[in-house]
């Protein structure tokens, strides 16, 4: 009988344990109302970061004038007016005009465009392909996750500049190709920030009282992991999107990015450099807008981390 009676008082610990896990499992999962509130916090802060909102005021500009580019430029970027040859800056022209008369105002507009595109669908494409491998890899380890960091240390081995360019002469240049040569190059970050943040993750006590729970691995990732490694991935994101502009300008400097006549600043500053001195205005404005692009997006990136720091108080 005693027998019996510790069998049966273990059966019901056993059961009060599933319960207790149960019931953690389901108050580790974030709430609407709470997530929310976390969201209104962190946009409180971002708010008050004066160089974050002059940031965001910049990308905003950059947005509006890639958009309705075909609406703000004085006239098409492929457009030659051979009066106005190589003029300095002037009314009406305010950037003045290259070599072969076209606006550079039109031209530098447009070049948001091209800039904002290719790193913007870049970045979401290497969002899709970095999260789910790195989740995939920390969560699971083992062979899978041998398997993802050894190619990852392939790919980092090359210098992802040379490999960008190795991959333009091979297909040509063109904006299709370009934006393979940037997705292919730029997963790799993401994807170990990712695996690093699940691995710090998946054996805390709510994940472990979800497992326990019934849970199965796709819902710990997309539930109880994912959502508490959001922070970080959204900073990497927001510093991605200007380091791909940077890669594009560089890889249309060196002559293999977009294809003429369409405009690049990168091109724009590459085709011009040699005429600094006596045409200053040729590659200075496009450089200017490269760097202000480049730092509008690193303060609104050094502001939604300070936000998103659980540690910044009101």
């Amino acid at each position: 009988m005693e027998v019996y009676g510790e069998v049966a008082r273990e059966n019901v610990a056993v059961a009060a344990e599933a319960v207790d896990a149960a019931q953690l499992a389901e108050a580790a999962e974030v709430q609407p109302g709470r997530r929310a509130s976390l969201w209104r916090d962190a946009g409180r802060r971002l708010l008050r970061n004066k160089l974050a909102v002059a940031g965001l005021i910049g990308v905003c500009v950059l947005v509006f004038l890639a958009v309705f580019a075909d609406v703000i430029s004085p006239y098409p970027y492929d457009y030659q007016d051979f009066l106005h040859i190589n003029e300095e800056p002037s009314w009406q022209f305010p950037l003045g005009t290259d070599l072969v008369g076209r606006d550079m105002l039109s031209r530098v507009i447009y070049g948001a465009r091209v800039s904002l595109s290719v790193s913007l669908l870049s970045q979401i494409v290497i969002l899709c392909i970095a999260v789910p491998l790195g989740a995939l890899a920390g969560y699971r380890g083992g062979w899978v996750d041998m398997l993802v960091m050894r190619m990852v240390d392939v790919f980092y081995a090359i210098p992802s500049l040379l490999l960008a360019i190795l991959i333009m002469s091979m297909l040509g240049r063109g904006i299709e190709n370009l934006f393979i040569a940037l997705i292919v190059t730029g997963w790799l970050t993401l994807t170990r920030l990712t695996r690093a943040q699940v691995l710090t993750l998946r054996d805390k006590e709510y994940v472990k009282a979800a497992r326990t729970a019934g849970a199965g691995p796709l819902r710990i990732i997309v539930r109880h992991i994912l959502p508490n490694a959001l922070t970080p991935i959204v900073v990497a994101v927001t510093f991605g999107i200007p380091q791909l502009i940077f890669a594009e300008a560089a890889l249309s400097f060196i002559g293999i990015g977009v294809n003429p006549p369409m405009p690049s600043w990168g091109q724009m500053v590459g085709e011009h450099q040699q005429y600094l001195r006596s045409s200053w205005w040729l590659a200075v404005f496009p450089t200017a807008a490269i760097a202000l692009t480049m730092l509008s997006f690193t303060f609104l990136g050094d502001g939604i981390r300070d936000a998103l720091d659980p540690r910044m108080n009101d």
